[in-house]
């Protein structure tokens, strides 16, 4: 992972799309907190780059929408994307 981090960058779409596809592997061995820690890193990177009704970006919030549901999280998945994008201001 971190040599995609690294080239091409962390905000480059192949970097996004490696973060979904890790978390999607991490969330079916049930280690969900670090499945939803990647897919909040490819959501930040896909909204960054694409638009919301292109495919790559409606494809990785609905892998991170089945990886919440299957975690039993309590929180909405409303409220997790939230707090998502108020990481990335940080």
């Amino acid at each position: 992972m971190v040599v995609y981090e690294k080239v091409p960058g962390k905000e480059h779409p192949s970097t996004a799309t490696t973060y979904n596809n890790i978390a999607l592997v991490d969330g079916n061995q049930g280690d969900y907190e670090k499945a939803l820690e990647l897919h909040g890193k490819s959501i930040r990177v896909d909204h960054k780059v694409f638009q919301p009704n292109q495919p790559r970006y409606t494809r990785g919030h609905a892998s991170a929408k089945a990886t919440h549901e299957k975690s039993g999280m309590v929180k909405s998945f409303e409220d997790w994307l939230a707090e998502v994008f108020s990481q990335e201001e940080q």
